[in-house]
């Protein structure tokens, strides 16, 4: 598995090639998906593989159980990127409202550029004395 490939990803092509060696009446168990899927995962799962191998009988575990479990690992961890991102945009947006305030950097007005160019509208200025 790629570092950057979704847990989702990675099944699907797994079990498209689970279901090709099957086809060819190959013995292929459950317990040896698990084992061979546990060995390709990248070393950003390492935690929740022991965790796994702590809390579980690895032999009984499914290969969709354990695909579900690295899901919710995923998404844990997806929902945790989001929320330090978005906490450090509005660090960001606060440290700039404050350099605002203490005169270091000067405000800017959105409406700036129409304020300038008198009565328009969408960027537009006004004609005098348009013939009707």
């Amino acid at each position: 598995m790629k570092d950057s490939e979704t847990i989702e990803k990675f099944s699907n092509k797994l079990m498209k090639v689970v279901n090709q060696i099957r086809l060819m009446r190959e013995e292929l168990t459950d317990s040896r998906i698990v084992e061979k899927v546990l060995v390709s995962l990248p070393e950003l799962f390492e935690a929740k593989i022991s965790s796994l191998e702590d809390l579980k009988d690895l032999t009984k575990l499914s290969p969709s159980e354990l695909v579900h479990a690295l899901q919710a690992q995923e998404q844990r961890r997806s929902l945790r990127l989001e929320e330090a991102t978005e906490i450090a945009l509005q660090d960001k947006f606060k440290g700039k409202m404050q350099m605002q305030e203490e005169g270091k950097i000067p405000k800017t007005s959105t409406n700036s550029s129409r304020n300038n160019q008198g009565d328009s509208r969408n960027g537009f200025k006004k004609r005098e004395n348009f013939p009707p």
